[in-house]
């Protein structure tokens, strides 16, 4: 394994990493740090922005966005793009009153791309030049690498032969930062850990192909350290190539959770033996290197991808939550994967922060009851990601998961409660009828998320839900956004939902403009006194679609759902085109997303 590293740096990024989790403050909902300034010398709102979906509980909310407001968006707003190399999927992340490597004081957002390349604008106006730009094709005393391709014909036109990321694959994740050395007024450091993808120039026999964590100094773009991704466990050997690293990335005690699922289910002619897995790791900061700290498997066949639609693992300070796709069970394995020891497709799991031995203790998980059902139809639960809410009920911490058939699940997170598994034992081959069952979880709710047409099957959710104060909102495919109330005993109860947004689209059968078609919305949510903004991102004219157009930006009254939108504006040029799974950031009176070729901010 390759590894780089500096020294010099690495005490402050060490002790950081080894105490964030993510603040109780306006910086998160979760206990830890308080680098986030709480009040800025330059004006900035004391919001961070330093994880996919604002923080690790993934519940999509700014708290304390005072600017946006019903007001304001009413009266319109105003845009402006930075130009970038390649498709933004990462949501981009904000700091507030960072000094930055001309000596001042910024307010500045990060942008990763598919090629490889991290940006660092200015969050308040228009630049030609960032405060800095890296490409991770050539890190430090590091031969030069090159850009891996992927299409629809493989080899040797394109390195993965699957077009769902295309033509190039680079940074798909979502990446994390960690500040490390803050006062109450500015930012003075700060460690951006982000994966990006290469090969060698060797083709004979055959390229080599990396995937390679960095950790990025936020102030000035240099690399602080780097290490090649490599495990082995139970005799799997983790695959660069067609492992997709699309859910983005958690810090939780002073570690860096990734995990992977795969690039169309491509590895191999058998599937029985592609070279894909559902993978989890963690890497931490010890001895002045990135060092890989355990691995784990959700099955030992190459299934149970974690691909979550671009989210990143939940966790709750301790413990690390998230969904798999379509695999195997140890109690209802596919017949030829029987006996399947501890495997977990299609399930919701909770494991330990902390490895044991090298890899993560299973702590408790939830499997659906139609599981082989499931599988044989593709309906993953892993469609979207997991959602950690901490209440004033009884269970006081939830899960919230759906997945690809609409269904809405509401979990108990505590260990021994979130479920099991109450379906059909023993192996089956496919096809398997649909049959009615029970769920030992707090409440499901079948199919309010999608309305299955022969043109339409798969219509749930390919996104997460938000959530503000004891409302969930889901967006969906083909569907309105819809908003479920929670509460103690009724829990999750269907309110209201949008009238308006989305257009017509010939992949949703009767259609009549108030819907959204696939992939479906991005949600986020933001708080004024007041009230709040749901805001969702249509991306449906994604690049590689059969008709590119740009993302629609959309902001709604949570006060009034049903009413007309507040605000709705294309996201780019008529040339940019919209990016699957793209997240809007709102922070500091500011929208930031990503398209083909653009960072998009309204102000």
């Amino acid at each position: 394994m390759k590894t780089q590293r500096s020294l010099r740096t690495f005490v402050s990024v060490f002790f950081a990493l080894c105490v964030i989790t993510l603040p109780k403050s306006t910086c998160s909902q979760e206990p830890a740090s308080t680098a986030c300034p709480s009040a800025p010398s330059n004006g900035a709102a004391p919001v961070c922005v330093t994880t996919y979906h604002n923080s690790n509980s993934r519940t999509g909310l700014n708290p304390n966005e005072q600017v946006l407001n019903k007001a304001k968006l009413q009266a319109g707003l105003t845009s402006f793009t930075d130009s970038v190399t390649g498709q933004v999927y990462a949501q981009p992340l904000f700091l507030p009153a960072i000094k930055m490597l001309d000596g001042k004081i910024h307010n500045v957002t990060f942008v990763a791309t598919e090629t490889n390349d991290v940006y660092a604008w200015d969050g308040d106006v228009a630049q030609t030049t960032p405060y800095w730009h890296l490409n991770l094709l050539t890190p430090p005393k590091q031969a030069t690498r090159f850009q891996v391709t992927a299409g629809t014909t493989g080899p040797p036109s394109q390195d993965i032969p699957c077009g769902n990321i295309a033509p190039n694959v680079g940074i798909t994740s979502t990446p994390a930062i960690a500040i490390t050395s803050s006062t109450t007024s500015q930012i003075n450091g700060a460690v951006i850990v982000v994966v990006a993808r290469s090969k060698s120039s060797n083709s004979i026999p055959a390229p080599t192909y990396y995937q390679t964590l960095y950790a990025l100094n936020a102030t000035n773009g240099s690399v602080i350290a780097w290490t090649d991704i490599n495990a082995t466990n139970s005799g799997v050997v983790f695959d660069p190539l067609h492992q997709n690293q699309r859910p983005a990335l958690m810090i939780q005690g002073g570690q860096v959770f990734i995990t992977w699922a795969s690039h169309c289910d491509n590895g191999s002619s058998d599937p029985l033996k592609a070279s894909w897995y559902g993978w989890m790791m963690s890497y931490t900061l010890a001895n002045g290197s990135l060092e890989l700290a355990g691995s784990w498997l959700a099955s030992e066949f190459p299934e149970a991808g974690i691909w979550q639609s671009g989210s990143g693992p939940a966790g709750d300070g301790s413990n690390v939550y998230l969904a798999t796709g379509n695999g195997s069970t140890t109690a209802a394995p596919y017949s030829d994967e029987s006996p399947c020891l501890g495997c977990f497709g299609d399930s919701v799991i909770k494991l330990s922060g902390k490895a044991v031995g090298g890899t993560f203790n299973v702590l408790d998980s939830f499997t659906p009851f139609d599981h082989p059902y499931r599988l044989c139809e593709d309906y993953d639960v892993g469609a979207g990601g997991v959602m950690y809410l901490q209440t004033t009920f009884t269970p006081a911490n939830l899960l919230i998961q759906t997945g690809k058939e609409g269904n809405i699940y509401l979990l108990n997170a505590a260990t021994g409660s979130m479920g099991g598994y109450s379906g059909m034992v023993g192996s089956f081959l496919c096809p398997v009828t649909s049959s009615s069952g029970t769920d030992n979880v707090l409440q499901a709710h079948y199919g309010d998320l999608c309305t299955p047409t022969i043109n339409n099957p798969e219509c749930g959710p390919l996104g997460s839900p938000v959530a503000w104060k004891n409302n969930i909102y889901f967006g969906t495919r083909c569907q309105p956004i819809k908003q479920y109330t929670l509460a103690q005993t009724t829990w999750l109860t269907f309110t209201t939902e949008t009238t308006t947004g989305g257009s017509l689209n010939a992949n949703c059968v009767g259609s009549s403009g108030d819907v959204f078609g696939p992939p479906g919305p991005q949600l986020s949510v933001s708080q004024y006194t007041g009230g709040a903004v749901l805001w969702a991102l249509d991306s449906n004219g994604f690049c590689n679609s059969k008709t590119p157009k740009p993302p629609v930006l959309y902001a709604f009254d949570t006060g009034n759902l049903a009413g007309n939108y507040l605000f709705r504006a294309n996201a780019g040029a008529s040339r940019a085109c919209a990016v699957k799974f793209a997240v809007p950031t709102v922070v500091n009176g500011h929208v930031y997303l990503g398209n083909g070729s653009q960072l998009v901010v309204f102000h």
